[in-house]
């Protein structure tokens, strides 16, 4: 029985921690506005695929996705010339993840919460 008790609680933890789903923050945008940004994103063991969609409403694929424990790291490439890298690393946090998006220079912080 606690032997039982055990994997269910780590089965509990490890969902938990997962980044499975839709999410969405506010994002702060080149001209200084707030914009909304949705993660799509599917985990396969430590594998994170998906997408992003800017406020824009154009939607890139996630790239070279991982989570490991409670942090999630991934990027996209925004189509401009020459092609913009945004790095998102991410630390799961109950309810929401904390990402760092760097890419443009500069580095943002985001808060992404789970759609409804």
């Amino acid at each position: 029985m606690k032997t039982l008790s055990i994997g269910l609680l780590w089965a509990a933890l490890c969902l938990a921690a997962a980044p499975e789903g839709k999410w969405m923050a506010d994002a702060p945008g080149v001209s200084g506005t707030i914009e909304k940004t949705i993660f799509d994103l599917h985990v396969q063991g430590e594998k994170v695929t998906g997408s992003v969609v800017l406020s824009s409403g154009t939607i890139y694929p996630v790239e070279r996705g991982s989570v490991k424990g409670d942090d999630v790291t991934f990027f996209i490439t925004v189509k401009t010339d020459p092609d913009t890298k945004l790095t998102y690393n991410g630390k799961i946090a109950g309810q929401e993840i904390k990402f760092t998006r760097d890419g443009t220079g500069s580095k943002a912080q985001l808060v992404a919460k789970p759609m409804q």
